[in-house]
């Protein structure tokens, strides 16, 4: 081996190393975190191109990852994760407003997130395939809470939704990984 390589190697090494020392100030995922895990990495690889970088999204990674191996429930940190993912890719706008007009929105109102547009008041003229949310549901997104049932249940469909649209219809391999191991 020349020196070009031995150097390398030796660089490589070191790089290991100190992976070796950050991965091991954080506790280890497994079950279903490592899956949620196996989960968010899919989507940073299908979301952000590479040599891209998102400092203010790998820091929330970074917590995310964090929050899943101290047995935070997934289903809300996984949330959580994909609107930052959203707004920091630029595919989505705040949840808190119309963006059309600019108003808040209103707790006890339905709204649609329109793809390529953002939030506004439902209509009964609306494609049945966008998820109808209440308005409480936008703004407890927005402030990145989910502890509301009815919040949890629709975030979780609008986010969905979302990923499906701007992922143009790609099945996420994880999504069908978790399928499969709930039909065992």
């Amino acid at each position: 081996m020349d020196w070009r390589h031995a150097a390398n190697a030796a660089l490589l090494h070191l790089d290991l190393v100190g992976f070796k020392a950050v991965n091991d100030g954080f506790s280890h995922l497994a079950g279903d975190a490592l899956l949620s895990g196996f989960y968010l990495n899919e989507l940073l690889l299908r979301f952000c191109p590479r040599e891209d970088a998102h400092e203010s999204l790998f820091r929330h990674y970074m917590a995310t990852l964090t929050r899943l191996a101290h047995g935070e429930p997934a289903a809300l940190v996984l949330r959580s994760f994909e609107r930052v993912l959203l707004q920091e890719t630029g595919f989505a706008v705040a949840f808190d407003r119309c963006t059309s007009t600019g108003e808040p929105v209103q707790p006890g109102l339905d709204y649609v997130y329109q793809p390529e547009r953002g939030v506004r008041r439902a209509h009964a003229s609306d494609p049945s395939s966008w998820p109808v949310v209440s308005g409480q549901t936008l703004l407890d997104m927005s402030r990145d809470d989910y502890s509301r049932a009815q919040t949890a249940q629709q975030s979780r469909a609008l986010m969905r939704f979302l990923l499906h649209y701007y992922l143009q219809g790609a099945p996420l391999k994880t999504r069908q990984i978790l399928i499969d191991l709930q039909a065992l």
